[in-house]
């Protein structure tokens, strides 16, 4: 999730969070207890990004996310009086008692349950070994695309450095944002050309996840006869540090078909007739009640839904899939005399918030994966521990985008950002190379010029704007961090030899701090301790 609190409610904004702690971050963390409870660890791996941990722990959250969750409970009062007094509408009751219902065991989940702390759920789940925690980038930045290697490190290592804060352990995996990676590079217009896993490495990183699009190649040329593209992702490798001697990162394959059986918005699972339909709604109301009937469908056409069909498919869903999983381990075991890795990921977001049964699917395969003899759920140290020699080999760019490749975050429409992104780098890096004088207010300003660019960097803005979804939204947030960076940086060179900021200029500053509330534990410091 991008950094949204303080800009904006609805339809962008705040609420996009609260719709997901109570959609996708609340369900996963009951059904992770439910199969506790059942004797069973769910294994998986979470990764919850600084920028959404510190939203979910700011001050004003927990009160925030308490009035939607009372706003929904009313729209439900609401629908249900409306669809009483229609009798062609009576239909909906049902589904209207089962918002209101719903809305306030999520709301008492939140209170009650999690003590209105997502990120220390998530911290005793880890605590108790049902899950593995693993950060991403700082901001969730593209990576492949920062010129700056300050803006790499800063990126990664204060990332680890908050997973250490938040949830108490330094982390030995990391993931890539969009699945982004690059090698070292021959590029005159960055000053930075090595490979990201030298930065991973650097930072204590052991392992990480890339796209099965991602081109790999195997010093042992022989290896990639041996194994169909299907199988490949299964098989354990690693990049090898051409500068931190006797040190590599281990590389997991995200496997594409088995991911598109659920990721697929035509053909997968959540395409299903039988599934709550995402986008229709009530016409005068924020919830949906009806099934997704048929993709191509339009809105006037969709039938009712029903919670208890859709968890029945979602059972039969998963069933299906552990199937699949199971043909591949046993065609791969067969081939190699061994096991292997099926490495599936995807947006915590996919699971209750865009696929309302997606928590229940998640549950249900975990369970039938606990009655395989082909297959068990494993973290990605689990699996660290249990792999013998990897295969060595090099990786080529790639993500997980349109058509494995840069193209969804910069392209003709986004290019714009990236530019302004450069120059934010390059005009901070120009300024730190000339030394700054002892002074809290030019610290305070260039520290806030620092989030300002750590906040542009994040990969949700060029996404957002690629995919034409919430495009205006994502602009205008780009450019008012853009703006803010540049104003603080004119309010530094303005100064020259002044140590202190003038009433108008303390104004501005405070302005834009108490706007953006957010990273406050990154200084410029951190920047100066990363140069190369």
């Amino acid at each position: 999730m991008p950094y949204v609190l303080n800009h904006g409610t609805w339809p962008h904004g705040d609420t996009w969070l609260h719709e997901v702690v109570l959609e996708s971050y609340i369900p996963i963390l009951n059904m992770i207890n439910e199969l506790h409870e059942k004797g069973l660890k769910a294994r998986i791996m979470i990764s919850c990004s600084p920028i959404l941990s510190e939203q979910l722990l700011h001050p004003h959250f927990s009160d925030s996310l308490v009035s939607y969750a009372n706003r929904q409970i009313q729209q439900a009062e609401h629908d249900l009086e409306k669809f009483i007094k229609i009798e062609d509408a009576r239909w909906n009751i049902s589904m209207g008692n089962f918002w209101k219902a719903w809305y306030q065991h999520r709301l008492r989940d939140f209170r009650e349950v999690y003590f209105e702390s997502i990120p220390n759920a998530l911290a005793k789940a880890r605590d108790h070994q049902l899950i593995e925690l693993m950060p991403t980038s700082l901001t969730h930045a593209y990576l492949p695309l920062l010129h700056q290697g300050q803006s790499i490190h800063m990126q990664i290592n204060t990332a680890m450095i908050h997973q250490e804060r938040i949830f108490g352990h330094r982390p030995a995996c990391m993931w890539l944002p969009e699945c982004g990676y690059r090698p070292a590079m021959d590029d005159m217009n960055s000053a930075s050309n090595q490979g990201l896993e030298e930065y991973l490495i650097k930072n204590g990183i052991q392992a990480t996840i890339i796209d099965q699009s991602t081109k790999v190649n195997y010093v042992d040329d022989w290896i990639s006869l041996k194994i169909p593209e299907r199988l490949r992702p299964l098989r354990s490798m690693h990049i090898q540090s051409s500068i931190h001697m006797q040190q590599s990162l281990a590389i997991f394959i995200r496997h594409k078909e088995l991911c598109s059986r659920i990721w697929s918005e035509q053909q997968g699972y959540p395409a299903h007739p039988e599934y709550l339909d995402f986008h229709k709604k009530e016409y005068d109301s924020s919830l949906r009640y009806w099934k997704v009937t048929d993709v191509k469908t339009g809105p006037e056409n969709k039938e009712p839904y029903s919670p208890h069909i859709g968890k029945k498919q979602a059972k039969q869903h998963a069933f299906e899939f552990v199937e699949a999983l199971e043909e591949h381990a046993k065609a791969y075991h067969e081939m190699n005399d061994d096991a292997g890795v099926i490495c599936l990921a995807f947006d915590t977001e996919l699971f209750g918030h865009w696929w309302f049964e997606g928590p229940y699917f998640l549950q249900s395969m975990i369970e039938y994966v606990a009655d395989s003899t082909l297959l068990e759920m494993a973290t990605i140290s689990e699996c660290m521990g249990q792999q013998g020699n990897l295969d060595k080999v090099t990786c080529e760019s790639g993500s997980w985008g349109v058509n494995g490749t840069d193209q969804t975050w910069k392209n003709n429409a986004t290019d714009i950002l990236w530019d302004h992104i450069h120059e934010a780098e390059q005009t901070l890096h120009t300024i730190l190379q000339k030394g700054i004088k002892p002074s809290p207010d030019k610290y305070r300003i260039l520290n806030q010029a620092l989030r300002e660019l750590m906040l542009m960097q994040a990969s949700d803005w060029p996404w957002l704007i690629t995919r034409n979804t919430a495009s205006d939204y994502a602009e205008h947030r780009f450019a008012e961090h853009h703006l803010f960076f540049e104003a603080l940086i004119a309010i530094y060179v303005q100064m020259g030899e002044r140590e202190q900021c003038t009433w108008d200029e303390y104004h501005k500053l405070e302005n834009i701090e108490n706007k953006d509330d957010i990273l406050r534990h990154i200084t410029i410091q951190d920047w100066l301790t990363y140069s190369e």
